[in-house]
């Protein structure tokens, strides 16, 4: 099934001449993964195998306005038994949600984003999904509320860079909506603790080909693995300490062979609702993509 690509933009409304202009960039690229994100869950509402990626479109001169086009990324279906069938209107759903979630964050009486504003998300979100007709979909389930609870404390923390005249501005409605810095107080940890009834835990060597790393501290890196896109914090010090000094060179398409560990989270419907990726030892890098686990090559 062929979705329509989705137009958007983000734009940043900043003080002219002040310091420190890194600062905002950083804030940008922050939102774009809260965005990422809290996309992401919408569209794995409808179907766990679907995918939306951002690309930019163009950057507006004389300004800090991103457009984005958002692709929805279908799965190859031959090796899945069932075909599911997406109903409803999928392009408004995702208009919809994002607007929802937009709002209520602008809507707060407060710069303090608490548990009532993620509720009401939540809320709004099953009702988008009836008014929209894609609740109907045969795998629909509301969006993670974990994951919902991250985008927002991404949200708050790059909100927190920008001086206080300054906010970014969104498209909703027929109008926009302008942010300004707000904090989360939003426990995403505690939350992930009250939610999970069971943990899961493997280790096993993959090979995963490098998306985005990390090149100066020690955040998460972005992976393509079997044709899904993750997530993964590197804890092998000596390897990265010899990455950061240069002696061993990765760029995005290189391939990490590498000691993987991954803890999933279910809840009390033994859903999943997380999962923690840690690379425990590096053991090569390899020229391109290649993908393979220890059950074999992909």
């Amino acid at each position: 099934m062929d979705y329509p690509e989705i137009k958007d933009f983000i734009e940043l409304k900043y003080s002219q001449n002040s310091e420190g202009p890194a600062r905002l960039f950083r804030s940008f690229e922050s939102i774009l993964t809260a965005f990422e994100i809290q996309n992401t869950e919408v569209i794995k509402a409808l179907d766990p195998f679907l995918e939306i990626h951002f690309y930019i479109e163009r950057i507006q001169e004389s300004s800090i306005i991103v457009w984005l086009l958002k692709k929805i990324m279908t799965p190859d279906y031959d090796e899945l038994l069932v075909k599911p069938e997406i109903g409803g209107d999928v392009s408004a759903y995702l208009k919809l949600e994002q607007e929802s979630f937009i709002e209520s964050i602008a809507g707060s009486q407060t710069s303090r984003i608490g548990n009532r504003v993620l509720d009401q998300i939540e809320e709004n979100a099953i009702e988008i999904a009836k008014s929209t007709g894609v609740a109907k979909s045969a795998n629909y389930a509301p969006p993670n509320k974990l994951k919902v609870a991250e985008s927002i404390d991404i949200f708050a923390r790059a909100s927190q860079i920008l001086l206080p005249d300054e906010l970014y501005v969104f498209p909703t409605g027929s109008g926009t909506t302008g942010i300004g810095p707000f904090r989360s107080e939003i426990d995403v940890k505690q939350l992930r603790i009250e939610m999970t009834k069971r943990e899961v835990s493997t280790k096993e060597k993959r090979v995963m080909m490098v998306k985005i790393a990390d090149l100066l501290g020690k955040s998460k890196w972005r992976f393509k693995y079997l044709e899904k896109t993750i997530e993964a914090r590197i804890s092998d010090s000596v390897w990265l300490d010899k990455f950061h000094n240069k002696q061993d060179i990765v760029t995005p398409g290189d391939s990490l062979e590498a000691e993987v560990e991954q803890i999933d989270y279910f809840d009390k419907h033994n859903k999943l609702i997380d999962s923690e990726i840690t690379i425990l030892e590096v053991y090569d890098v390899h020229e391109g993509r290649i993908e393979y686990s220890a059950k074999g090559k992909k």
